[in-house]
Formats: structure tokens, C-alpha cells, sequence
């Protein structure tokens, strides 16, 4: 699975025109070598840098820390509403695109993903959770939701016209508007 915003993919048939893939792309291994995975796309089989992709296993011991850093990767990207690409995401496109390239599977939309995954306080909270806001100071309908990073902040795709980013929640919207953290580690 593609694991960095974008990967080249080099075809084995240098008459083909190599592609860009985005994150999350997930091809059929033929063969892996030290440096690369040899995959097989609709249009051949192609070559893609073991830095830009992984093989899809959802017993990572250090899942949570490559999320957190492949969030991170993404700071300044533009928010865009329905967006799951390195071309721009929405909140919840932004977690599921994150969590998904790690073979962990959620609902695409907010209001769907707050039912699912292990309930805790914030409390309980730790990095890797998910933060998820309502409207009506956290008792209306699900709006928002951002990835949590420990010491009070999260990492998200706010609003439109603005870009992903680090968030201290005390003191803003989002500490009043909380309504519930999900653990899907």
C-alpha cells in the first residue's frame, strides 16, 4: 500500500509512461527485492521504492507512531470538503485515509466513525485516538474529528480555506464542543 501522499509507480516496460499514485493505493505484490516491490496494476507490472509503500499488516507494533508521523507529513495540505488524496482531505477523510493506509478500516464520515472503535475519556485518552466534536457544546450532531497527538492537541483538516493542522484544544471551541474519543489500536 502507497504510504507517503504520492509514489511513482515504474513500469517494467519502459515504453509505458510511469504513473503517480496516491496515498493509499493498494496493488498485488509479485515480488518483493531489497529495494522495491514489484506490483502488478491493470496496465502491467510496475516498480514502487520500498520508502514510498508497505505491505498492508495490521500487527504493526508501531502503527500508531507511523500514523502520527504520516499525519504530520501532511501539515499545510488544503482542506478540501469530501477529500481522502494528497490532493486535500476533509476531517474525516483524514483519518480515514491515515488509519486505512494502515489496514485499519473506518466509516468515511464522522457521523458514522464515533460509533465505532473502543470508547474512553479523554481522560483515557493517547496519541492515536480519535477526538471527534458536536455541535450544542458535544451534545448535538457530530461535526468534526481529528487524530490526537498527547499534551492536549490534535492534528486535522479544520474547515474549508484552511489547511491541515496542530490544534491546542484548552481554551477553544473544540475543548467545549468534545463529545467523544474512539481507540481503534
Amino acid at each position: 500500500m502507497v504510504s507517503q501522499p504520492t509514489a511513482t509507480l515504474n513500469f517494467i516496460n519502459e515504453t509505458q509512461i510511469a504513473q503517480v499514485v496516491s496515498i493509499g493505493t493498494i496493488l498485488p505484490l509479485v515480488e518483493e527485492t531489497s529495494t522495491h516491490y514489484k506490483l502488478l496494476t491493470p496496465d502491467g507490472i510496475c516498480y514502487i521504492s520500498k520508502e514510498k509503500a508497505h505491505i498492508v499488516d495490521n500487527t504493526q507494533i508501531n502503527a500508531v507512531e507511523q500514523i502520527i508521523e504520516l499525519a504530520k507529513s501532511f501539515l499545510d495540505l488544503r482542506y478540501a470538503w469530501a477529500g481522502t488524496s494528497a490532493a486535500g482531505f476533509d476531517c474525516s477523510g483524514f483519518v480515514y485515509t491515515l488509519f486505512r493506509t494502515f489496514d485499519i478500516w473506518l466509516s468515511r464520515d464522522a457521523q458514522e466513525q464515533v460509533f465505532e472503535g473502543a470508547v474512553y475519556t479523554y481522560q483515557e485518552a493517547i496519541p492515536g485516538d480519535l477526538l471527534f466534536f458536536a455541535y450544542e457544546e458535544g451534545n448535538g450532531e457530530v461535526h468534526h474529528v481529528g487524530l490526537y497527538l498527547g499534551d492536549d492537541q490534535m492534528i486535522h483538516s479544520q474547515t474549508p480555506g484552511s489547511k491541515v493542522m496542530i490544534t491546542k484544544l484548552e481554551g477553544t471551541t473544540y475543548q467545549k464542543e468534545l463529545c467523544a474519543v474512539r481507540r481503534f489500536f
